[in-house]
Order: structure tokens, then sequence, then C-alpha cells
């Protein structure tokens, strides 16, 4: 058996699929397999309402899209605009930023967007890299965070709380989602239908 971590191009995914009986993804959005991982669309909402309750109104968005989708298409970012809704926010264009999960592309689009003499008190990008990017580009242009630009990620990982300023990050449950892989990889190992 094999637990799958990331999306994989079909050709790859079809001939492991040949040779291994039993695949477990997590996140992979496949169809035909078992598939762990956790609500993107409520945990992008729930993020974003961490702002909201913190007083924000004026909240961007900083994210991506997959391969060949749109913005819209993006789960947290569908989460962010049901939180705005909710809040009775606007959700302005010219502050919904679409990196495509690239750090370097959000460092310059960043960069670009820090020109802007109208910008958010606040955003929430949909992945801690995407945020660590985000803060490099506002130090870079002199934008003080938190002071003139909260900035909220997503996923918790290691390397998010060694920023300064400290990332504030939405916690993904990571060793839970690994663990119900695991069991679900083994019972079905095991035969369990």
């Amino acid at each position: 058996g094999i637990i799958l971590m990331d999306p994989i191009e079909d050709s790859i995914y079809h001939t492991i699929k040949k040779m291994v009986p039993h695949i477990v993804g997590i996140d992979t959005l496949r169809d035909d397999i078992d598939d762990v991982g956790y609500d993107h669309l409520w945990n992008g909402y729930l993020a974003t309402m961490h702002l909201i309750n913190k007083g924000h109104t004026h909240i961007g968005f900083i994210g991506g899209s997959g391969d060949g989708d749109t913005l819209e298409h993006s789960k947290r970012y569908q989460g962010y605009l049901l939180a705005m809704q909710v809040g009775n926010l606007v959700v302005r264009k010219d502050w919904v930023l679409d990196c495509k999960w690239n750090e370097d592309e959000c460092i310059e689009i960043c960069d670009t967007f820090s020109k802007n003499p109208d910008l958010p008190t606040a955003v929430f990008a949909a992945s801690d890299l995407l945020a660590m990017a985000a803060m490099k580009s506002f130090y870079l242009n002199k934008i003080a965070v938190p002071e003139q630009i909260a900035v909220i990620g997503m996923s918790d990982i290691e390397m998010s709380q060694y920023t300064n300023p400290p990332l504030t990050t939405f916690h993904v449950p990571k060793v839970e989602i690994g663990q119900a892989a695991a069991r679900l990889l083994l019972s079905r190992i095991h035969g369990y239908q």
C-alpha cells in the first residue's frame, strides 16, 4: 500500500495504481481511491472570521488556483468569500491576489500590491508559505506587519514559528489526518471494505 500526499500527473498516478493494490490519498481529490483531508472551505471561513473578530473590515486574500482552475474554484477562497458575506464586508478585486501557490510569484505580486496607496488592514493568505512570502514583501516595502497590515496563514507548518513578527496561522490537524490515512490504508490491506 501507499499514501499519496500530493496531486500527481495522471500518467504517474495510473502507473502507481496498476502496481500498488491499496492507495489512500491525502487531499488528492481523486474519486477512485480513499481520500483523507479536511474542510478547506470551513478553515478559510474560520481564518477570515478570526480577522473580522479582531475588528478588521478591510480584508484581502492571497492564494492560488489549482492546475487549470481559476481562483474561484479554491475552497479556501470560497471560505474567505463566505466570511466576508457573513460579516457584510466588501470584497475588493484589487485586494484578491492569485499567486498560483508559488512563493516567488507571491513576492512579486505583493511587491506590486504594496505600491497601492489604499491597502487592506489585513490579509488571509491561504497557506503559511504564501503568508511568509507576503510578509517578506511587506517588510522589503516598509509595510509594518501587523501594525499596517495583519497577516494570517493556514496550516501551522513548523517553519511558521520562526517568522518575525510571529505569523498567526490557522491550525490544520496534520498529525490526525496522517493517522487517519494510515489506519484506513491498514484496514484496506487487511481486507476491510
